[in-house]
């Protein structure tokens, strides 16, 4: 009896190692490896649109802008990169910055098609004000309405013009990928924008003391089978 309950404790104790490991192996919490402030400046491709958001009518621009990472972090900036807004309920002000958070865009409605959109159409500077306009109406009725097209849901744009139509384009050809990318969540009054770049991301490093546990807990459940198997 005593034999078996030596046995059987070290493997409990081999398995809570282990657990031990994989609890203490989250993101560390050094912060992220990007300053977490962004900064939008002039306004690129696109046009002013009339859409209707929540049953009001509201003229905005749709369309391209381009930002750069500022703030107090430790980074001095990334460079400009080209973005659009995922959300239309914080308007986009040139010139403002605005404090953000990275996520991945599968915690977005559509998550999945709006990170293939914009990583393989919108993540480089465009020169169409109709794709850059249509990309935009795409992308909000993807992340507001699910995208059950411009006439339908909470945002609508009811206008029959080329704009829609390539936005109708956009929405079809995004319903069948799937692709991650990063959404930089704003803070209150400022915009949720995407960013492409994969380097960007907070990334899951086990600190030391997870390392450890990990390779103990695996070291005596090793030890464990050995002692188990028959001479």
């Amino acid at each position: 009896m005593a034999r078996w309950c030596r046995g059987r404790g070290s493997l409990y104790l081999a398995a809570a190692l282990l657990l031990a490991g994989t609890a203490g192996a989250r993101p560390a919490q050094a912060g992220p490896v990007f300053n977490d402030y962004v900064q939008l400046e002039s306004a690129g491709a696109g046009q002013n649109v009339t859409v209707n958001y929540n049953g009001a009518d509201r003229t905005v621009f749709a369309g391209q802008y381009q930002a750069h990472f500022s703030g107090p972090g430790p980074w001095p900036t990334t460079g400009p990169f080209w973005t659009f807004a995922t959300d239309i309920g914080n308007w986009t002000v040139p010139g403002a910055s605005y404090g953000v958070t990275p996520q991945s865009t599968d915690v977005l409605n559509q998550g999945g098609s709006i990170g293939w959109l914009f990583n393989h159409l919108g993540g480089d500077q465009l020169h169409s004000n109709v794709l850059a306009a249509g990309m935009q109406l795409a992308l909000w009725d993807l992340a507001i309405d699910g995208g059950d097209g411009l006439w339908n849901g909470d945002f609508r744009y009811t206008q029959a013009d080329v704009l829609a139509l390539q936005a109708a384009v956009l929405l079809d050809e995004a319903k069948h990928h799937y692709e991650k990318g990063i959404w930089l969540q704003g803070g209150p009054d400022g915009p949720s924008v995407l960013y492409r770049q994969q380097d960007c991301c907070c990334h899951d490093t086990p600190e030391p003391g997870s390392l450890f546990l990990w390779g103990f807990g695996l070291a005596a459940l090793v030890g464990y089978r050995f002692k188990r198997q028959p001479s």
